[in-house]
């Protein structure tokens, strides 16, 4: 498998590369880098122009294909948890939120393992003093061969959300983040996206007084 994404992912950079170096050839007969020599000199506007498409063509590939999603909290109201308070975790989807039974069920046992062993989590909701709900806005995944072969072409994955949490003797709001995750970049997995994702909702809902 890993053979196989570097020919289709790493031809076509290759073959962009070689064009590049083709054109810079024309006029410069050292056979400098194209990012090194001086494109002011070029007479040829064309040319010139068509050496930094080539270019602006090469870092979309590279971003393309190694970007990095990171978890955007835009936090409210910060929650700060102990050891002493147990919480409880719910998952709501919203209307027109597109969530397969496998990808709620990973994204679920994630958070939950993950406060598990921040030793917050509630063993049930009845034993839980504070109760965090998270409310799914947008829910996109590529599917997983469609992200290997074409990358950004087949979209972006994307997950929005809010996370609310109340505590339940007062039910007042003690805590609430907006908490989203993009990624483009055509490495990587949908399973990891989730995982990235339900990682930022245990951060936000583990943070501690130092």
């Amino acid at each position: 498998m890993a053979t196989i994404f570097l020919i289709v992912k790493v031809a076509p950079l290759a073959l962009v590369l070689q064009r590049i170096f083709k054109v810079a050839a024309r006029h410069n007969a050292n056979m400098e880098p194209p990012w090194c020599f001086d494109t002011h000199t070029i007479s040829d506007k064309r040319s010139r122009k068509e050496i930094m498409k080539k270019l602006i063509i090469v870092s979309m590939m590279v971003v393309t294909l190694f970007g990095c999603a990171n978890v955007k909290l835009k936090t409210s109201k910060s929650y700060i948890s102990n050891d002493e308070t147990k919480i409880s975790i719910t998952i709501n989807k919203g209307l027109g939120v597109s969530i397969t039974e496998d990808q709620y069920q990973l994204l679920e046992n994630q958070i939950t393992e993950g406060l598990a062993k921040k030793g917050i989590l509630a063993s049930n909701e009845k034993v839980s003093q504070h109760s965090a709900v998270v409310s799914l806005h947008s829910f996109k995944l590529r599917d997983d061969a469609a992200r290997l072969l074409v990358g950004i072409l087949a979209g972006c994955d994307k997950i929005d959300s809010t996370v609310s949490v109340t505590d339940k003797s007062t039910r007042n709001e003690i805590g609430s983040s907006s908490i989203s995750i993009k990624e483009c970049a055509a490495w990587g997995v949908a399973e990891k996206v989730i995982k990235k994702y339900a990682d930022g909702i245990v951060s936000f809902l583990s943070t501690k007084n130092v």
